[in-house]
Parts: structure tokens; C-alpha cells; sequence
């Protein structure tokens, strides 16, 4: 018969990261925590105000402004290509949420941001409450500390995609999954159903969260080897789960048309690279000390975790949580390694698939470095600070920079063609020959319909536009240059955009940011003397653009 562990046996005793029972009283750590929620919101709330709608966004609002059978319809394949944007090739779940928003509640985009952001931090907290009544307050500072000072993370939250409410269903996950493998669960059916509902509910988000389901309950089962009662409970919730995520067969069924084509398996700096990018972004290496310290300082805790694991220092209660945790974290990585190796038709280590597993890795490391009842002076214990303060030192630099530079880090030029355009929907807009014109022209193709031109010129002089309109194929007629540009619009905006990088960004800041040039089309109208070029604009950072507006001048007598 297992032993019923009471309030007493779960106190946390001694350490550097927490002394008090989980639930009474308020300790120093339970502050850090409420800070930590606090700027991580905080942080959310700025990126979202700068955040321009960008591609895989104008798929998503597209969608979701449909009417509710046409959007489940257009999911599944039928009708394909209904707008000028990507078709998507996500399950139901974030997109039934978005149009509960926009129809409901007429949210605007930035009401979805902000909605989204919620959900998030709601996830968090759960997380956090969960680690906090297990392991103690100074856990679910450290679990905090690890996300919430991630502004790849907090870039993530206010995003129009479903990458924001899958962040937050892991996050969830982590309460009922400690409760079944605490040595103290009565095999009740609480845990299990919410593991069950949590599961359905991510794989209904996100395909991968299918991964997610199937290395949580895999561990489960074998965590309750040998107890007849846990695994009945077990099977019957994992059966449940698996019932409710079918109806994603046909969503799956449909997205399987639209894969990425990629050779199967990679070189091992591919998977150290993509280890690395579940928790480092292109904006810790703006300034590549915060990748360094944060890289260092997750390393170091995994080492001394790993350290007090095998120096016997962890009660039952936190080894099984530990091992647990960090078995769902391998399982993941195995099988996504693996479906990379084996498929060609799937990125399956595009990182942000994978990032359920950065909730259950940072638990394992609050679970693996809290409450360890050592004096300072012990070498594991200043190992275990030296790797907490490692990752608050570089997760403050990163998130200090994106507070400060926020528009750096926006997904595209999008809101500066539309400030461009205004209400002069009558303007034609061309694009330079070559550029990837996709990260403006289809924001600005979402916010104004067919009812601005929107042409790119074709290479290498750009003698020929084609014209980028509603329909399939994306591009359409083709005209002459000179026929567009001889229409009669009222005014021309030229556009030129580039896809930027975390070196952009940084020149930017240190006030050398990359210029584009002119191109022919520019330079055309430049030189023709009914043109006159009335306003520049350019934007730096991840994206970089500039227009040039150009009006017709009068015609003179």
C-alpha cells in the first residue's frame, strides 16, 4: 500500500530557492513570481501594440472572418485557394477560438492578440500554481524565469496563429500530469480526464500536439507499471483522448496536400541547432552574450539536476517528477528526430512545433534544482545558482531589448504600406523585380482587397508587371510596364522588401541600418518628368522595406 504523504512531507526544507510549504503563507519567491508574470504580461502587451499582421496572420483572419461551415469547409481543402493568401493547413482548434472572437465579440486583430497573450499567462499561472504546490514557491520561480524572461516566448503569446493557445495547453498540462505521477495520487479519474481533455484539446490546435499526447501518456503508463488500478484509469482516459481527437483525421487528411518538401535527416549541427533554437531566438543573438548566458546557464542546471540525482538528493516525490518530466522531454525529442530522419515531405524540427516541450523542460529543471536543503557553500548549490542567475542574467538582456526595440522585432512591413496608401485606394502599388514581395503585398492585400493594384515587375529591367489580385494562381495578367504606370493612377507607391536578420537588427540599433536601393521601376518613374516623388518611407529590423511615393504631376497647357 502506498503511503499517503501529508502537508508536513511536502514542505520544502532548506535551499536556495525556496523554505516554505507550498500553499501557507507568502514567501520572497511567490513575489519573484508574481513579478515574473507581471513583466512577461507587461512585455506581451508592448510586442502586441507593435506587431504587424504578417503572412501566416492574413491566412488565420481570413479564415476566421468566414462564416462557420465555410471555414471548417476551406480547413479541409474545399474550396482551395479562396483568398489571395496561403491556404493553412491547421486543425480546427485556434481558428473555432478566433471565430468566436471576431463574430462573437468582434475583436479586432489587436483584441485577438491581447486575447491570445491571456491565454498564455493563464496557462503560466496554472504551471506555475501546479509546481508551486508540489515542490514549493522558489519551483515555480525558477519554471517562471526560464519562459516568462523568453521573449521568444513573448513574441510568440500575442501572435494570430495557434502557436500562442499551444504554448498555453502544455503549460496546463504540467498540473494534472505531477498529480499522476506524484506517489501520493489516489487513482482517482480527476488527473486523467484533464490529461485526456488537454491532450484532445492540443492535438485539435496543433498537429504536433498529437506528439505531445503520445510521449505524456506513454510515460504515464510506464511511470504505473504494475499497478492494475492506475493503468485501467490510464487506459481509459488515453482512450478517451484518442476518441476525442479524431475528428482531426480529416483536417489531417487535407493538410497532408500542402507539406513542406525537405530531404529526410540532417547532419547532427541540424539537431544541436535545433535543440538549441527551442529556447534561443534570433533575438538573443542581437547580442550574443544573452544566447551565451542563457545556453550556459541551461546547461549548467541540467548539470547539477542531473548532479543531485545521482548524489541521492531528491525525496521520491521530486525524483519521480523529475524523471518523468525529462522522459517526456527525450520521448518528444526522439520521435520528432526521428520523423525528420525518416520523412521527406515534413520539417517535422521547425522549433516552433516542438515548443510544447519548453513547459515540461522547465519544469524539470525548477523540479531538479529547488528545495535542495544545502548550505550555500556546497559546490551543487552554487552550481544550481550559478545556473539560475546564467539564465535570469541573459533572459533580462533579451527581453530588455525587446522592450526597448520592439517594432524591430514586428513580422513584416505591412502596417507601412497601409500608413502609405491611406485612404488613396485609387494608387497603384509596384513592387521591384525579385523581392519577396509577399511579407508586404499580402498584409496590404488582407487590409484593402482588390481595391488597390498591386503589381511586381518582372526581372531583370522590370519591363513587364504581373499583377497580384484575388484568385488562383496568386499571380494573374501581365501588362506592359508602361501600361500601368500611363493608367491614369493618381499616384505610384514602389515598393522594395527584404527579409532582415538578428544582424540587421543590430546594425539598426547601432545606427547603421541597411538602405535598399532604388530599382527600375523607381528609377523609371524618377526620371519620367509627369512623375514627381513626393515622400520616402523605410522600415528596419527583421524586415526591411522602403517606398517611394510618387504623384502625377499636372498636366500643363
Amino acid at each position: 500500500m502506498l503511503k499517503q504523504r501529508g502537508p508536513i512531507d511536502r514542505a520544502v526544507a532548506g535551499g536556495p530557492f525556496g523554505t516554505q510549504p507550498p500553499w501557507p503563507g507568502f514567501h520572497w519567491a511567490d513575489g519573484i513570481s508574481l513579478l515574473l508574470i507581471a513583466l512577461f504580461a507587461a512585455v506581451v502587451c508592448r510586442f502586441a501594440f507593435v506587431q504587424d499582421i504578417w503572412i501566416d496572420e492574413t491566412t488565420q483572419l481570413s479564415g476566421s472572418g468566414l462564416p462557420f461551415l465555410k471555414m471548417v469547409h476551406w480547413l479541409l481543402g474545399t474550396p482551395k485557394a479562396l483568398f489571395v493568401v496561403p491556404d493553412d493547413r491547421m486543425p480546427l482548434g485556434s481558428y473555432a477560438l478566433d471565430w468566436l472572437g471576431v463574430h462573437l465579440f468582434a475583436l479586432s486583430p489587436l483584441g485577438l492578440r491581447l486575447l491570445h497573450g491571456a491565454l498564455l499567462v493563464l496557462g503560466l499561472v496554472v504551471m506555475a500554481a501546479a509546481l508551486r504546490r508540489r515542490f514549493g514557491p522558489g519551483c515555480a520561480a525558477i519554471a517562471l524565469a526560464i519562459l516568462c524572461l523568453n521573449p521568444q516566448i513573448a513574441m510568440t503569446a500575442p501572435e494570430i496563429r495557434a502557436y500562442p493557445l499551444y504554448l498555453a495547453l502544455a503549460c496546463a498540462m504540467i498540473a494534472p500530469f505531477l498529480a499522476i505521477v506524484d506517489p501520493a495520487w489516489n487513482r482517482g479519474w480527476r488527473a486523467p480526464l484533464a490529461v485526456a481533455l488537454l491532450c484532445a484539446a492540443t492535438v485539435h490546435v496543433h498537429f504536433f500536439g498529437a506528439v505531445m499526447s503520445a510521449c505524456v501518456f506513454v510515460v504515464l503508463i510506464a511511470r504505473h507499471i504494475g499497478d492494475r488500478r492506475a493503468l485501467i484509469v490510464l487506459a481509459v482516459s488515453g482512450a478517451l483522448g484518442a476518441a476525442l481527437s479524431v475528428a482531426v483525421l480529416p483536417f489531417i487528411v487535407a493538410a497532408s496536400g500542402q507539406v513542406d518538401h525537405a530531404a529526410g535527416g540532417g547532419s547532427i549541427a541540424t539537431y544541436a541547432i535545433y535543440l538549441s533554437r527551442l529556447f534561443v531566438g534570433s533575438i538573443h543573438m542581437v547580442y550574443p552574450v544573452a544566447a551565451s548566458l542563457l545556453l550556459a546557464g541551461l546547461v549548467l542546471a541540467g548539470a547539477a539536476a542531473l548532479w543531485r540525482l545521482a548524489a541521492g538528493g531528491m525525496e521520491p516525490a521530486r525524483r519521480g517528477a523529475f524523471l518523468s518530466l525529462v522522459a517526456v522531454v527525450l520521448l518528444g525529442l526522439a520521435i520528432t528526430i526521428g520523423a525528420d530522419i525518416a520523412l521527406d515531405t515534413l520539417n517535422a524540427i521547425k522549433p516552433t512545433y516542438s515548443y510544447w516541450m519548453m513547459p515540461f523542460a522547465a519544469a524539470a529543471i525548477a523540479v531538479g534544482l529547488s528545495g535542495m536543503g544545502l548550505p550555500a557553500r556546497r559546490p551543487l548549490a552554487l552550481l544550481s545558482r550559478g545556473a539560475v542567475a546564467a539564465i535570469v542574467a541573459g533572459g533580462l538582456i533579451a527581453t530588455g531589448l525587446l522592450w526597448r526595440h520592439a517594432p524591430l522585432f514586428a513580422h513584416g512591413p505591412g502596417r507601412m504600406f497601409a500608413e502609405a496608401i491611406g485612404k488613396d485606394s485609387a494608387a497603384t502599388l509596384i513592387f521591384e523585380p525579385g523581392d519577396p514581395l509577399g511579407y508586404a503585398a499580402l498584409p496590404t492585400r488582407w487590409r484593402f482587397h482588390d481595391d488597390v493594384a498591386i503589381w511586381q515587375a518582372e526581372p531583370p529591367a522590370g519591363d513587364r508587371l504581373v499583377r497580384f489580385a484575388t484568385g488562383s494562381p496568386l499571380f494573374g495578367a501581365t501588362a506592359p510596364a508602361a501600361a500601368v504606370i500611363d493608367a491614369g493612377a493618381p499616384a505610384i507607391l514602389v515598393g522594395r522588401v527584404a527579409a532582415g536578420s538578428y544582424r540587421d537588427v543590430r546594425a539598426a540599433i547601432d545606427g547603421h541600418p541597411r538602405h535598399l536601393e532604388a530599382g527600375p521601376i523607381a528609377g523609371r518613374l524618377a526620371a519620367d518628368p509627369r512623375w514627381e516623388l513626393v515622400e520616402e518611407r523605410e522600415s528596419q529590423g527583421l524586415f526591411i522595406a522602403r517606398i517611394w511615393r510618387f504623384r502625377a504631376r499636372p498636366a500643363t497647357k
